[in-house]
């Protein structure tokens, strides 16, 4: 697991920041539904080689764990949070 240096520190909130228990879900509005089945991540621009990978294809990669606090411009501070997924150097990796 990746541990953020934000959750060693002696002061976790910075200043004007407070801390909330919930994590805010923050859109432009709606929100399309998608089915796995049509779910497509597509690689592609300077790379070697575009990709498409399915839903199937993207949670079977390799995947990494990461605890840190965020920090929202809004102003709210959310502390410990767990992060789980995959690693934006594993997909780079796919097309070079």
């Amino acid at each position: 697991m990746v541990e953020s240096p934000d959750t060693k520190r002696k002061v976790r909130v910075p200043p004007g920041q407070y801390v909330t228990e919930d994590l805010p879900v923050l859109h432009l509005g709606y929100v399309p539904e998608v089915s796995r089945e049509a779910w497509k991540l597509r690689l592609w621009g300077l790379v070697e080689e575009e990709k498409a990978l399915s839903f199937e294809e993207f949670i079977s990669l390799p995947r990494v764990k990461v605890h840190s606090d965020i920090h929202c411009v809004t102003g709210w501070s959310k502390l410990d949070c767990l992060w789980e997924g995959v690693s934006a150097l594993v997909l780079k990796d796919l097309v070079k």
